[in-house]
């Protein structure tokens, strides 16, 4: 058909006894002594219309079988419909459903795709789903012309990419994955953005927002707040360490005189997280490796030579040294826009250097993973960066980002980070709303390795931009 917009894959197996649709719960005809191998029939249309092929199959060991087949596509879902199908054995009509979520370019008559990904995850143990992806791969490229990206690590994911996709191959592409009984799910790939606004980093190291109360409406949601623990004198005998950043008095969220802060002083008495054994990965924009206040402080790839043009320790990335930039495809994991800058020194600005701010912890190694960019990022480069995350021995993970919709792929990503003892944190969201209402990926995924983080105020209030669970 001319301008295809829908595709549905019926399957139908010939044998001595007649035909039947694959899966069906009920045969189209009567199928009793199948011995051969399925033959494949394709149909396209759009939503709301009704495409009819006859087909005439054949077998050494039957009489021929003419089927004429409807498909009728309504609200997303294409029904197959068996009708008038003769045999010498007989005739018998059925129906078969598709439950899939058919993607919408599929739906809507659109004449090209813009996005040409689906990610799919293979079923079985992480044995098993390696050698299915590697031969999933091999079919798919050779059906399809599409090439895979497989990710083990992550519990048998796997991206399947055809370059200048046209309609009609990327729904024949989806809907095989979709009817393959060894594959789990398939979905789109998805669009994802850095929470908050831009933020330039300065000269001056301005890596936080200013101080003091932003003047808006006061939001509580489901906050729990407490009472002030450590004012100075009231932990460990009064001892409390304030490094010698130029900044530091601008911190309020690390210490104020009204102790509605994280207590960073006195936490920096018993331990100042100098050990340099914690890897922290940054996805999100990249990171300035170069900032005066970070350069000291970002993780280096121990097998890799830099500019050297060779994937030296043979992980499938080249010179990756500091970490990777999965927007660009590169290894060089600068951040062009600020905020993973931002993100990277809350977490761990070098301390009592004499400039700039401090971080949490004054020592921890920050792995640079870029996978958003002036138009954010996708599913996808979220996945790769967590899978380099892990392979690479990150610790946790920091995710100041969000915006797209329920993936189960990065579900299953960040379930197989947690199996590999990583810790996923995230946004909450900057929308200003409960997200137990409106729900705000990746943070309502909730799983037991996630820490979801809101924004407070200087007050100790809930910020008013701040989303709340």
């Amino acid at each position: 058909m001319a301008d295809p917009a829908a595709s549905h894959l019926l399957a139908v197996a010939v044998g001595s006894g007649g035909a039947a649709v694959t899966g069906a719960s009920t045969l189209l005809v009567d199928n009793v002594g199948l011995t051969l191998s399925p033959v494949s029939v394709d149909a396209v249309g759009v939503q709301n219309s009704t495409s009819t092929q006859t087909i005439t199959l054949t077998s050494a060991g039957s009489n021929p079988v003419t089927l004429n087949i409807q498909l009728l596509m309504e609200d997303g879902s294409a029904n197959s419909v068996g009708s008038d199908a003769t045999s010498a054995s007989g005739a018998s009509t059925s129906s078969a459903s598709s439950t899939s979520h058919i993607p919408m370019v599929c739906l809507e008559g659109a004449s090209h795709v813009t996005k040409s990904r689906l990610i799919f995850k293979m079923k079985g143990s992480t044995a098993v789903t390696g050698r299915r992806l590697q031969a999933h791969a091999r079919k798919l490229e050779s059906r399809h012309g599409a090439k895979v990206k497989s990710f083990p690590r992550l519990g048998g994911l796997g991206v399947a990419e055809i370059k200048n996709a046209s309609v009609e191959s990327y729904c024949r592409l989806f809907t095989e994955l979709d009817h393959d009984p060894l594959v789990d799910f398939v979905e789109e790939d998805q669009t994802w953005h850095a929470i908050g606004n831009s933020i330039q980093v300065q000269p001056e190291y301005d890596l936080f927002p200013p101080g003091g109360k932003v003047p808006a409406e006061t939001r509580r949601g489901h906050m729990h707040r407490r009472a002030p623990q450590c004012h100075l004198g009231g932990c460990q005998g009064g001892r409390a360490t304030h490094p010698n950043d130029d900044s530091y008095d601008e911190l309020w969220g690390m210490h104020q005189e009204s102790d509605i802060d994280i207590d960073a002083p006195e936490a920096w008495n018993i331990h100042k997280g100098l050990s340099g054994q914690v890897i922290v990965a940054v996805i999100d924009t990249g990171v300035d490796y170069n900032h005066e206040d970070l350069r000291n402080q970002m993780w280096r790839n121990p097998g890799e030579i830099p500019g050297d043009g060779i994937d030296n320790d043979g992980n499938g990335f080249v010179d990756d040294v500091y970490g990777y930039d999965f927007y660009g495809n590169d290894g060089d994991p600068m951040d062009t826009n600020g905020h993973g800058t931002h993100c990277a020194g809350t977490i761990g600005a070098e301390g009592g250097n004499s400039i700039g701010v401090v971080g949490v912890a004054w020592k921890p190694q920050i792995m640079a993973l870029r996978f958003l960019g002036p138009n954010g990022g996708s599913t996808t480069g979220a996945i790769q960066a967590i899978n380099y995350a892990v392979e690479m021995g990150a610790h946790l993970t920091s995710n100041s980002w969000g915006g797209g919709g329920y993936s189960q792929a990065l579900v299953s990503a960040i379930e197989a980070a947690g199996a590999a003892n990583q810790v996923f944190i995230v946004a909450a969201g900057n929308d200003g709303r409960d997200n137990e209402i409106t729900s705000t990926y990746p943070c309502n995924y909730n799983l037991p390795n996630m820490i979801c983080v809101a924004s407070t105020d200087s007050d100790g209030d809930l910020s008013s931009f701040s989303n709340w669970v």
